[in-house]
C-alpha cells in the first residue's frame, strides 16, 4: 500500500444506529501539527474545498510522530442518528494517509458505522481544501451508544445514563435534528435533558438540518473585559433564516456571573437572582454572532467573525423561571452563536491588542481593535503608580477595524502605565487591561523598526540615543543570507520591502557602540 503524506483527509460516515462520536486519531508524520476536525450533515463530496457549511468540533497540537496514533478530543459529544455525515480533518503539516480506489467505496464497517474512501488535504490548517482523490483516512474513530453525559470512553454495551437533577443538558452536547417548514422542534439530549428549541418561521426559507450546540464552562469568562453566562449557545442550520428560539440556563449560571461582576466592581447589572427577581429580569440581554463558529476569531472564546453581531435586547426576549432554571425566548432573523450577558451593548469585540513599548526616551501605545461603531471614541489614560489614573489623550474612533499609535513625548522616568477607557456613541465604557512601558532614563539607546509586520512597502528603522554618524543597517533571512544593506542619516532610514519575499528577516542595526537585532515579519 502506498503511504501518502498529505495535509488531512476527508470522508463520509454512514450512521446505522445511534452513535456518540468521542475522538478520533491519526498518524502524524510531523511534531506539534495542529489538527481541526469538522463536521457537517450529508456527504463532503461537492463541499471539499470551503469550511461554509462546516461546524468545528474540536482541535488539537500533535507533539508525537507516527505509531501510536495521536488521539483528537472533541470540544462536544456529538450524537448521531441514522444517516451520512461527513468529517474533515485539517492538519498544518503532513499525516499519514493512503490511496483509494473510489470515492464512497467502503474503506471499513463494522454494526453500527460505515467509513467510505474520500480525498486527501491539499491545503494546510486553519485553510480548508481537499481536493486531492481518492484517498483513505488512516485512522480511528472512537465512538459509544448514545446514553446521558459521561466520560468520553469507547464502549462495546449501552450505557445506562443518569438525567440531570435538574432537567436541561449538563453541557458538551451536541443534537442534530430536521426542522421542517413551520415545525417547533426541542432538542434534547439523550436523557430527555432541554439543550434548546426552534421554531421555523412558516413560509418562505426552511431550517433543514440543524445542528444544535451547548457548551457548559466551569468559570464566567470574558470578551474584552465583558463577563457572560457560563452556559453558550450555537445553532447552524443548513439553510439559514427567521426563527424563535429558547433558550435553557441555569439560576446557578446567573449567580455565578453576578459574583463575578460583583468582585471585579465592575459597572454592569445584574442577571436576577430569582423568578420574582422583576428588575433582574429586564437586565437579561443577549449578544448573538452570526455566521459560524470557525469563521474568525475575535469573539468569545476565540471564535466568530466580528462582521456581523447583534444585541438582542431585554424587550425582545420573554423570559420565565422555575426556581432552577431560565426560559429565554426571543426572534431571530439567523444564527449562529449566543452569550447571555447584561448591559446595553454586544459583548465588546472592539479591542484585539494593546503594547507599550519605551523607545528613548518617549513611550509609544499601540492597539487595534477588530471592529468600531460611528460615535465611538478612546481615553488614553496614564499613571505612575497603577492606581491613580488621568487622561493623555482623546482619540476619535475610526468607525471600522483599525490600528492606532500614540506616542507619549513625556513620560516619568520609571515605569509608566497606560490604559483604552473605551466610550460608544451611548456614553457606555469599559477598560481595557493595563500595560506599561519604563523610561531609563537620560542616554538610553533604543532601535525600532516599524511598521512590522511590514506589507509591500518601506521599513523604517529609528535609533533613538546615539549621536554616530556611521550607523549601518543589514537585513538578512534566518539563514543568516545577506539581503540588503544601508546607511542611517541623522540616525533614521527607510528600506523599500517590495521585493522580499513573505517570511521572517533579521534586521541588525550597528554603530562604533551598539548593535542591536530586530526581527521583522514581512506579509
Amino acid at each position: 500500500m502506498l503511504f501518502i503524506q498529505e495535509s488531512g483527509n476527508l470522508f463520509d460516515v454512514v450512521v446505522n444506529n445511534p452513535i456518540r462520536i468521542d475522538s478520533f486519531s491519526i498518524y502524524a508524520m510531523a511534531a506539534n501539527t495542529t489538527v481541526g476536525v469538522y463536521y457537517r450533515v450529508g456527504t463532503g463530496t461537492g463541499f471539499n474545498t470551503s469550511s461554509a457549511g462546516w461546524t468545528l468540533l474540536g482541535t488539537a497540537t500533535i507533539t508525537s510522530v507516527g505509531s501510536p496514533l495521536s488521539v483528537i478530543p472533541l470540544f462536544v459529544d456529538l450524537n448521531l442518528t441514522p444517516g451520512t455525515y461527513s468529517f474533515a480533518l485539517s492538519a498544518s503539516t503532513s499525516v499519514n494517509y493512503s490511496n483509494g480506489t473510489a470515492v464512497g467505496n467502503t474503506l471499513a464497517s463494522d454494526a453500527n458505522i460505515t467509513i467510505q474512501e474520500g480525498y486527501g488535504g491539499s491545503s494546510q490548517y486553519p485553510a480548508f481544501g481537499f481536493t486531492n482523490a481518492p484517498r483513505n483516512f488512516n485512522g480511528s474513530i472512537y465512538y459509544s451508544f448514545v446514553g446521558c453525559e459521561g466520560p468520553r470512553v469507547p464502549v462495546a454495551a449501552t450505557i445506562s445514563g443518569t438525567s440531570s437533577p435538574n432537567g436541561i443538558s449538563t453541557g458538551g452536547t451536541t443534537i442534530v435534528s430536521t426542522q421542517a417548514d413551520g415545525t417547533t422542534v426541542d432538542y434534547n439530549d439523550g436523557c430527555s435533558d432541554k439543550v434548546l428549541t426552534i421554531t421555523d418561521a412558516s413560509g418562505g426559507n426552511v431550517l433543514g438540518s440543524t445542528v444544535a450546540t451547548v457548551v457548559t464552562l466551569p468559570s464566567v469568562q470574558t470578551a474584552s473585559n465583558d463577563p457572560y453566562v457560563p452556559r453558550v449557545f450555537d445553532i447552524t442550520p443548513a439553510s439559514d433564516g427567521p426563527a424563535t428560539v429558547t433558550l435553557y440556563v441555569l439560576q446557578s449560571e446567573f449567580d455565578a456571573y453576578n459574583s463575578y461582576v460583583t468582585n471585579n466592581s465592575l459597572a454592569l447589572p445584574l442577571l436576577p437572582t430569582g423568578p420574582t427577581d422583576v428588575t433582574g429580569m429586564s437586565n437579561i440581554v443577549i449578544t448573538q454572532y452570526h455566521g459560524l463558529a470557525s469563521d474568525g476569531t475575535y469573539g468569545p472564546l476565540g471564535l466568530y467573525a466580528n462582521t456581523n453581531v447583534d444585541l438582542i435586547p431585554n424587550s425582545s426576549i420573554t423570559r420565565s423561571s422555575n426556581g432552577t432554571y431560565w426560559t429565554l425566548t426571543f426572534p431571530v432573523t439567523g444564527f449562529s452563536g449566543f452569550f447571555i450577558h447584561t448591559g446595553n451593548a454586544p459583548l465588546s469585540i472592539e479591542l484585539m491588542s494593546i503594547a507599550a513599548t519605551n523607545i528613548g526616551h518617549r513611550n509609544r501605545v499601540n492597539w487595534s481593535t477588530a471592529s468600531e461603531k460611528d460615535g465611538d471614541y478612546f481615553h488614553l489614560e496614564r499613571s505612575a503608580d497603577g492606581r491613580n489614573y488621568s487622561v493623555l489623550a482623546t482619540i476619535k474612533a475610526k468607525g471600522e477595524r483599525s490600528d492606532y499609535t500614540y506616542w507619549d513625548e513625556n513620560p516619568a522616568n520609571g515605569i509608566n502605565y497606560y490604559r483604552l477607557k473605551m466610550y460608544d456613541a451611548s456614553g457606555s465604557y469599559r477598560y481595557s487591561k493595563v500595560v506599561s512601558a519604563t523610561v531609563k532614563g537620560s542616554g538610553s539607546f533604543a532601535v525600532e523598526a516599524y511598521p512590522n509586520p511590514v506589507g509591500n512597502s518601506n521599513l523604517t528603522v529609528v535609533a533613538y540615543g546615539t549621536n554616530d554618524k556611521e550607523a549601518t543597517i543589514t537585513i538578512t533571512d534566518v539563514t543568516g543570507k545577506l539581503i540588503k544593506t544601508a546607511t542611517m542619516i541623522n540616525g533614521m532610514v527607510e528600506v523599500d520591502m517590495k521585493a522580499l519575499a513573505q517570511g521572517i528577516y533579521l534586521v541588525k542595526y550597528a554603530d562604533a557602540h551598539h548593535t542591536e537585532t530586530i526581527k521583522v515579519n514581512k506579509q
